[in-house]
């Protein structure tokens, strides 16, 4: 069974069949393999033609004339000329000066050649002014009411739109006027004149023997000067110029050597100016120009060196160099040498630092160090023999660049401070020491020793009710009754 697609006609031969899309389509026809589908010729952009619309339709298409357009004879749509119509031509030329003219699709009523404007209020156009003309560059133009005429200048012949000029010169009711033999006629576009010939001078119609250097009628350069001849002039270049007299250029005294200023002498060089030349000083000197002295800049202060350089003059000019302990570009800026940072420095100086100072460095001893002598080392001072400790019970402690202040403590310092007292001990103050009797003892002012404290004596003292006080030296003890257990202090049990 054949399967073919939709819109496919099935074709049989003996031993195949084959789907085959019909005119409009495209595809190869098969159900399951390309099956066939529209053209839509709509889409190749002419299929109707100008003025048609196109309506596409399955496996075809249909064209139907827009408005303003009919079918002719070879199935396309033409323009109608909507001005053959009775009615549009007269609605549009009743109104003064307009027409109907025909468009695609439709028609307009515009105003004639030579109008503008409205079509219902044409006015003239002056074609002279806007320059919508043809008339020729050589020709008069000249409005009309609806149109122009084009006139050819004087000089020049012509249709006015076409216009050529006029050869004078070779009408000899025109060329006559000329001077017969010492002029000549000389045409141009739209006219001529004459002209008297080299070494003459006057209107063409009568001409005089010239003299064109006093008349200013001649081609010499202006560093020349004009000789008048009997016929002609002759141009010759100035002292200081060189050329043909009609070109002269500048002769360069100081470099061919063709003056008198000497080469460098003493200052002096030769300047070229227009014409001729100078014997100036120079830059660096000073004079007239045939004396020249050497100016001091260093001296005048006309120098450019920056602050720390030195200036040194020399012959028309000066030099500068940064000074020492400074470095850098001399006119620019001279910048400090840090000798400090080199390792160098004051090293051969015992506890000496160095001290950085603007072009230079000192070497100083270091805190706790001096010396009297430059060119010796630094020793260390003794700030104990200057009184350094000022607080009572310090003592001053040197060390090398340094010292330290510390507290005596008598405790530790003193043998027996407090005296050979039993139970008595030392307490280290700010200054000084204090002796207290130990735990367990007062100190009895009068005989001037530490006495026991009973505590048992006390009726508070700190036993069980059932515990015994036994006084001891410097301390008691709470002893249980026999028969009881406890420490006595806080309990005694049966």
């Amino acid at each position: 069974m054949a399967n073919c697609g939709h819109l496919a006609a099935c074709e049989n031969s003996q031993d195949f069949y084959k789907c085959v899309c019909p005119k409009g389509t495209v595809g190869k026809g098969y159900a399951w393999k390309r099956p066939c589908s529209d053209v839509d010729e709509c889409n190749t952009g002419n299929a109707c033609g100008e003025g048609a619309v196109c309506i596409n339709t399955p496996g075809s298409f249909r064209c139907y004339c827009k408005q303003g357009f009919k079918i002719n004879g070879f199935n396309r749509c033409q323009d109608i000329d909507e001005c053959q119509v009775p009615a549009n031509k007269k609605n549009c030329e009743k109104h003064k000066n307009a027409l109907c003219k025909n468009i695609p699709g439709s028609f307009q009523c515009v105003c004639k050649a030579g109008y503008q404007g409205a079509y219902k209020d044409c006015k003239d156009e002056d074609e002279c002014n806007s320059g919508k003309h043809e008339c020729s560059p050589h020709a008069d133009c000249s409005n009309t009411v609806g149109s122009y005429v084009c006139k050819c200048k004087k000089g020049f012949s012509g249709g006015g739109r076409l216009c050529a000029d006029l050869i004078e010169c070779d009408d000899p009711s025109k060329s006559g006027v000329c001077h017969p033999t010492l002029a000549k006629c000389v045409d141009f576009p739209g006219g001529y004149k004459c002209e008297c010939k080299v070494g003459y001078h006057g209107d063409g119609k009568n001409c005089t023997l010239a003299d064109e250097c006093k008349l200013g009628i001649h081609e010499c350069h202006q560093f020349a000067t004009c000789i008048n001849t009997r016929k002609s002039y002759e141009c010759s270049c100035n002292k200081g110029y060189e050329g043909n007299g009609f070109t002269c250029k500048d002769v360069d005294e100081c470099a061919n050597n063709q003056n008198d200023c000497g080469f460098n002498k003493d200052g002096i060089e030769c300047v070229n100016t227009n014409g001729s030349y100078m014997c100036a000083c120079r830059e660096g000197f000073t004079g007239n120009g045939k004396t020249c002295t050497n100016i001091d800049e260093c001296k005048t202060g006309a120098h450019d060196c920056a602050k720390n350089a030195i200036c040194t003059d020399r012959e028309g000019s000066f030099s500068c160099k940064c000074t020492s302990g400074f470095y850098g570009n001399a006119t620019e800026k001279c910048i400090d040498i840090d000798e400090c940072t080199t390792k160098k420095a004051c090293s051969s100086i015992a506890n000496a630092r160095c001290k950085n100072t603007l072009g230079s460095f000192s070497c100083e001893c270091k805190q706790g160090f001096e010396r009297d002598d430059p060119n010796k080392d630094c020793s260390d001072v003794d700030e104990c023999l200057n009184g350094m400790c000022k607080y009572t019970g310090q003592t001053c402690i040197n060390s090398l660049g340094s010292f330290e202040c510390k507290y005596i403590d008598e405790c530790n310092s003193l043998e027996r401070p407090c005296g050979s007292y039993n139970f008595l001990e030392c307490v280290n103050n700010l200054g000084d020491f204090t002796c207290l009797c130990e735990y367990g003892f007062n100190f009895d002012e009068e005989n001037q020793f530490c006495e026991d404290i009973d505590e048992c004596s006390n009726e508070d003292y700190p036993c069980d009710e059932h515990a015994t006080c036994v006084n001891n030296e410097g301390e008691f003890e709470c002893v249980c009754p026999e028969g009881y257990i406890g420490d006595g202090k806080d309990y005694c049990t049966a």
